[in-house]
Parts: C-alpha cells; structure tokens; sequence
C-alpha cells in the first residue's frame, strides 16, 4: 500500500500600507553590536524617496531602498543591488566590528568598514521620519531575523527560502509574522524580544509570502480508518 501525502499551510507578512508614520512595530530589549540582520520585503510603490523598513535607534542605522532602487543601510553608507516594486527581496547586513556587509538576494553586493554604530533599544520596523520627510516603508515585511553572529554568504543562502525551527545556534530573534492577532509580534526564539505593534489591525496581515516558504508541521499523528491510514497534523506556526 503506498500512502501519499500533500500539506498545505498559510505562511504571512505583515503590511504596511500607504508608507503611513502611524504604522509600524517596536522593538525593545538589550541589543548587540556583531550581528546579522535579514528580512524578505516586497515594495508596492515607489515614492521617489528613501523607504526605510529597518531604524535602529535616532535613525543613524536604516536598512532602506533608495529613490534610484538600490538597497542602503545608512549609518555605513554601503549600497547596491537592486529591490524592485511589487516583488520579494530578500536583504541581509551583517557587522563584525570591523566590516559591514549587504546582501542582495543571497548575493554580498557592497561591503565597507565599521563605523561603531550598534544595534539599539527603540529599534522599529517600518517607520522612520527626518525632519519633515516621511521616510516609512509602504510594502510588506517578512522573515525578520537577528543573528548574533556575522553569517556567511553559504550560511545565509542555506535559510533564506525556509522558515526556521527558531533554536539555531545564533539565532537572537526571530519574527515570521505567523499566526499573530493583537498588539503583540512574538520573538520565536526563547530571548523574549517580543515587539509592539502600533496601529495595526487585521487588514494589515497579508497572505502573500516570499517565494514558497514552508510552514513548520509541528506535530501529527497517523490512525488507521477503515484498513487506511489517516495523518492528522495541528498547529501550524
């Protein structure tokens, strides 16, 4: 007897929508400065501006596209590739205290030296004004991970297209937007970096997702029906 299986399951972002100053996520706790921070992002329009969806801090680092659509983090002035409007993209800075890398779809596409801009407390997804400028991001944000360690361009290609069982050595927070309702975006690792989500309702979770991301099956069991088998599986992160 041959037993064939097919799982679907919904993998979510969360979306900002309009590039709205009112809409974004806080992030608090204590911060380290050798890291790697990733994230998938899908832009909906461009506004001819700076569109940040990372801010550490008063700002001085933001991973951001720019108004001629390369991806920057500022506080390192290092740039380059390219994020698209209306596809997903996945971008990655990592900091050793010495070099500062940005990765464009698993390719290293600009590196520069350590300026000693850490990660902070106050750190925000989605939000950041100078001056009068409204610089937020008007997209959609997925797959959000802070490692405290450098990855390597192998290490970062091996994850970017699979969801992660959240206890990776490294792995400092983790948001994969799953399975969230109120006010609060859970960090999936055990360090508790749990955010805030400000302004946010139900519309702005959206079911499109990079590429095609598995969900993790947590726990299933097999029963026998009618000289069958029958594979029941629950809680899908």
């Amino acid at each position: 007897m041959f037993l064939t299986l097919s799982i679907s399951a919904q993998s979510k972002s969360l979306h900002f929508n309009n590039g709205s100053t009112d809409e974004y996520v806080t992030l608090t706790g204590t911060w380290i400065s050798t890291c790697t921070i990733e994230a998938w992002v899908n832009l909906d329009s461009s506004t001819g501006d700076q569109q940040t969806f990372f801010r550490s801090g008063s700002g001085d680092l933001t991973l951001n596209r720019m108004s001629d659509g390369s991806a920057t983090y500022t506080g390192w002035s290092i740039s380059g590739g390219s994020i698209p409007v209306g596809a997903w993209t996945h971008i990655v800075f990592s900091s050793d205290g010495t070099t500062v890398n940005l990765y464009v779809n698993g390719t290293l596409v600009s590196s520069g030296a350590y300026n000693g801009e850490n990660l902070q407390d106050n750190t925000l997804i989605g939000n950041y004004t100078s001056g009068t400028s409204n610089l937020a991001w008007a997209g959609k944000v997925d797959e959000v991970r802070i490692w405290s360690d450098v990855r390597t361009g192998a290490e970062i290609n091996a994850n970017k297209d699979v969801e992660l069982v959240e206890n990776e050595a490294g792995l400092f927070a983790y948001y994969n937007f799953n399975g969230e309702s109120g006010t609060t975006l859970t960090d999936r690792t055990s360090g508790g970096h749990n955010g805030t989500l400000s302004n946010m309702e139900s519309g702005n979770w959206s079911t499109d997702s990079p590429g095609a991301l598995p969900v993790e099956l947590t726990s299933f069991t097999v029963t026998s029906v009618d000289g069958g088998l029958m594979l029941n599986y629950f809680h899908l992160n």
